[in-house]
């Protein structure tokens, strides 16, 4: 069986988010400080046509402690893009 991952979406509902009290940490069994931005906008493919397309991303960085499934503890700066 694969590991569960979970990643919420953070943000306001009415922007396509889940809602401001969702968890931004993708890392269970941590405890520290997240940090994360949504960056977004339009892009030109690098093509004759100059065709555009939009462009969202998800970017996120942790620092602390998180227990590992064998319950030792680790520490460290942790980055999801």
């Amino acid at each position: 069986m694969p590991p569960l991952i979970h990643v919420f979406a953070p943000g306001p509902v009415n922007q396509g988010f889940q809602g401001i009290d969702v968890e931004p940490s993708v890392i269970t069994n941590f405890r520290g400080f997240t940090a994360m931005g949504y960056p977004g906008g339009t892009g030109t493919a690098k093509d004759s046509n100059g065709n555009t397309f939009d462009l969202a991303t998800d970017m996120r960085v942790f620092q602390g402690e998180y227990v590992a499934a064998d319950g030792s503890h680790h520490r460290g700066t942790f980055v999801f893009i």
